[in-house]
């Protein structure tokens, strides 16, 4: 009789397994949705207001389709306390949970800290459009996965986890 229960709880925990992993892949995907909107934000407050980086975070964080990236009120809180805005702006990435579970995305918004608010506002942009564009590609890619594990994972997980109990209860 135990080794039934605990084949059922071995069973549907390998079935939570397939359903967390998807529920990462829609993290990654909804994470990178945001950093795209969060670019486009930037390239038009520089564009067109030309805000130093301090009232530039704050209006970022305050935007509300933008709550889910974590880091941005971190590096506020870092610049406010005055860390400079390079090295703010890179320890709130690298603390981000997410963003360490994504290191080429992490590595792109980090190199970000090096242009924001120490070149011209064209090349400002310029480089907020490089970076837009192979986040872009990362999201399609990412897109992809999420559509190809959603239906890989949740069954795979269900046949382990059958598989495994039924190794346990024979």
């Amino acid at each position: 009789m135990n080794s039934v229960i605990g084949g059922a709880l071995l069973g549907c925990g390998f079935a939570l397994g397939g359903f967390a992993l998807v529920a990462l892949q829609q993290q990654r995907v909804a994470c990178l949705q945001a950093l795209g909107l969060m670019l486009s934000i930037l390239q038009g407050r520089l564009r067109y207001l030309c805000p130093p980086v301090d009232v530039l975070l704050e209006s970022l964080c305050s935007n509300a389709s933008l709550q889910k990236l974590l880091f941005l009120p971190d590096c506020l809180e870092a610049l406010r306390g005055g860390t400079p805005f390079a090295a703010a702006w890179t320890d709130a990435i690298h603390r981000d949970a997410l963003l360490r579970s994504m290191p080429e995305t992490a590595s792109l918004l980090s190199s970000l800290s090096a242009t924001l608010g120490a070149v011209d506002v064209q090349g400002q942009l310029d480089y907020c459009a490089q970076i837009a564009s192979q986040l872009e590609m990362q999201l399609q890619r990412a897109e992809q996965r999420l559509a190809r594990n959603s239906r890989l994972f949740p069954p795979l997980g269900l046949l382990l986890g059958a598989f495994a109990a039924l190794m346990l209860i024979y």
